[in-house]
C-alpha cells in the first residue's frame, strides 16, 4: 500500500472514530450550516476548521454555492464511506465463504479473486442504490434528531457506531425477519435480506471460543 494511500486511511479513520467529527456531522444532516454555526457544538473553532477540512479533503463535504458559503454533506461520497465503515468482516468473510463453496476447485489465487470481485459487487450493489442511501439518510436524521437530541457530546458516538449499528441488527434478526417481498421498495428489501443473510451466516472464531466455554460450564440449553 503506498503512503498516499496510508494516509487516506488514516483521515479516514479519524472521522469514523471521532466523536467531535460526528457531532459535527449530526449539525449538517438535516442542512447544510455556514462554519460559524457549527460552533454550537460547543467544539473549538479550530478543532471544527480541522475537522471541515478533513473530511472536506475526503469529499464527504462541500460548500454551497450561496452567497455565504454553507458546509454540506456530499451525499454520494458519503454513503460510500458509510458502507465501507458497516460492512464487516462477518459479513465479508460470509461472502466468501460462499463464493468458495460455489467452486472447491482451482488455485487459491482464482478463489481469492472470485471472492474480492463478489465483496465489492455486494457493496456497489449498496452504494448504487438510491433507496439505500435515502434510508441511511433517514436513519441519520431520526438518531441524531431524537434519539441523541438531549445532547450527541453524552453518548461519545461516532460515525463508525453508527454505521456498525447497520451490521449488528442484521447479524442479531437474519434475513427471515425481513419481509419476503415489497410492492414498494422490493430493490432495497433484497438488498437488506441479503445483507442480513451474510451478516448473520458466520459465527467469528470468538463467537465459537465463548460458545464453548459456555458449554463447559453447563449453561448452554440442549
Amino acid at each position: 500500500m503506498s503512503t498516499q494511500q496510508d494516509d487516506h486511511s488514516l483521515l479516514v479513520n479519524e472521522i469514523l472514530e471521532s466523536p467531535e467529527a460526528f457531532q459535527v456531522l449530526a449539525m449538517l444532516i438535516k442542512r447544510p450550516r455556514a462554519l460559524d454555526e457549527l460552533e454550537e457544538t460547543g467544539l473549538e473553532p479550530d478543532l471544527i476548521a480541522g475537522l471541515v477540512g478533513i473530511m472536506t479533503d475526503l469529499d464527504i463535504l462541500g460548500a454551497t454555492r450561496a452567497r455565504k458559503p454553507r458546509c454540506a454533506i456530499r451525499w454520494k461520497p458519503f454513503t460510500r464511506l458509510f458502507i465501507d465503515a458497516a460492512v464487516g468482516m462477518d459479513t465479508e468473510i460470509s461472502i466468501m465463504v460462499e463464493a468458495y463453496e460455489e467452486s472447491e476447485e482451482g488455485s487459491f489465487e482464482d478463489f481469492a479473486s472470485r471472492a474480492s470481485r463478489r465483496v465489492a459487487r455486494f457493496e456497489r450493489d449498496l452504494v448504487r442504490s438510491t433507496e439505500f442511501a435515502a434510508l441511511i439518510k433517514e436513519y441519520l436524521n431520526l438518531l441524531v434528531g431524537e434519539l441523541l437530541v438531549d445532547d450527541p457530546r453524552m453518548y461519545d458516538m461516532t460515525l463508525l457506531d453508527a454505521a456498525v449499528a447497520f451490521e449488528s441488527l442484521f447479524a442479531k434478526v437474519g434475513a427471515e425477519a425481513f419481509k419476503k417481498s415489497s410492492k414498494r421498495s422490493p430493490e432495497l428489501l433484497a438488498l437488506i435480506r441479503g445483507w442480513a443473510h451474510y451478516a448473520s451466516g458466520v459465527n467469528l472464531l470468538g463467537e465459537v471460543a465463548l460458545a464453548e466455554c459456555l458449554d463447559a460450564h453447563g449453561l448452554v440449553r440442549r
